[in-house]
């Protein structure tokens, strides 16, 4: 759902030479748009699950340090971005019976019980083109936010938390139809979100279940609950752990948009623990490798990072791809690569996976790179030779 408004013309040409001869002359076909300041484009809503478990402080202290090296390309491209932060204990809300949880608990992030509110739970890019504030304000505000402390519930359930807050009414309004969506997850724990028997379900603590979890060779865990081979059973009631697919379609579903688009503009992401390496560097126990974010994020073609990694190169990784599949340029017809030709400005752009453009073969589409990001107002086409008419 790519906010680009998308001017497309194509010009084929089929000639029939007489005197017992047949020629076709194909002729490059162009697809060109132009990127409009008004209404403002480049639209990008993201959402950071952060795990306010015992065992984060250091890593929300990592991202709080390095958020600059992710919005700051945000900022130079021009972009109209909203951010908001949730923690991985929203799930409560589903779950009546917890009373003494604040009924908030699924509500976007203002400030932290620590350093109270920051007057913003959700950041744009609107405080600075007409509220008066800098790049470092941001960058400040977003400080508060996501430094959510470690007194959280143990028993993290990201995804869960993450449907919880986009159903929340208080939340309705941050997503916008016409901008893109990018979901960032940084915990050092699996996802534990289950699906119960009850249309209420009754709340069991997923956590203890997971304190001295042993792994295969392979890496997978040996539990039979979380290798989805039998429930986990309690209080007459059975347990499982909810699908990654079923999560994607709910994400999809928010959004109202097919799971089935190739141009969805939804891209999940994780910054997490996906090997015993990082897992044995952090402390082990207590800490679970996030294969099930990993599968998440597979699916929409996202990142799954390492919480063991440079935040720094991280965060800005994460820009780049997020940017890049904002500004995603799919093709009417499929083309023959070595013919595709690429401007900005009437300024031809270099193929470049770092400062340019590359072809996605898989989706059609031309993704831009680094420099090579289009600024809004560009006039950008893309020529090329189709395979067939």
């Amino acid at each position: 759902m790519h906010v680009f408004n998308k001017i497309f013309s194509s010009l084929l040409l089929l000639s029939l030479i007489g005197c017992g001869g047949d020629s076709l002359s194909l002729l490059p076909t162009l697809d060109s748009f132009k990127q409009e300041s008004e209404p403002v484009q480049n639209k990008i809503d993201m959402i950071w699950v952060i795990d306010n478990s015992g065992s984060m402080a250091p890593s929300q202290q990592a991202l709080a340090d390095n958020f600059e090296s992710f919005i700051q390309d945000f900022v130079n491209k021009a972009f109209d971005f909203k951010i908001a932060v949730v923690t991985t204990e929203a799930f409560i809300k589903r779950y009546p019976a917890l009373t003494s949880y604040p009924d908030d608990i699924a509500e976007f992030r203002d400030g932290n019980p620590t350093d109270g509110p920051s007057g913003y739970a959700v950041i744009s890019s609107d405080l600075m083109t007409s509220g008066g504030m800098s790049q470092q304000d941001l960058v400040d505000l977003f400080v508060l936010n996501i430094k959510q402390g470690t007194a959280g519930v143990g028993d993290e359930r990201g995804m869960e938390s993450l449907i919880a807050a986009l159903n929340e009414p208080a939340n309705d309004g941050f997503l916008r139809e016409d901008a893109d969506l990018a979901v960032i997850f940084v915990t050092d724990e699996e996802d534990f979100s289950a699906s119960g028997t009850p249309d209420i379900p009754t709340y069991i603590y997923l956590g203890p279940q997971w304190s001295s979890v042993d792994y295969d060779t392979a890496g997978k865990a040996n539990f039979p609950y979380y290798n989805e081979t039998e429930p986990l059973a309690s209080n007459d009631e059975n347990y499982w752990l909810t699908p990654t697919s079923e999560i994607h379609n709910a994400i999809f579903a928010a959004k109202g948009v097919d799971p089935s688009a190739a141009d969805s503009g939804i891209s999940v992401h994780s910054v997490a623990i996906h090997d015993q390496e990082c897992r044995t560097a952090l402390g082990g126990a207590g800490r679970t490798l996030a294969q099930r974010y990993a599968e998440l994020s597979a699916l929409s073609d996202g990142l799954s990072l390492s919480l063991c990694d440079d935040f720094a190169a991280s965060l800005d990784l994460l820009s780049v791809d997020i940017i890049g599949k904002t500004t995603e340029f799919f093709l009417k017809k499929t083309p023959i690569v070595s013919t595709l030709k690429v401007s900005v400005d009437n300024v031809l752009l270099a193929q470049s996976p770092t400062e340019g453009w590359t072809y996605n073969a898989e989706e059609n589409s031309v993704i831009f790179h680094g420099a090579g990001v289009p600024q809004a107002e560009s006039n950008v086409s893309v020529a090329f030779t189709p395979t067939s008419l």
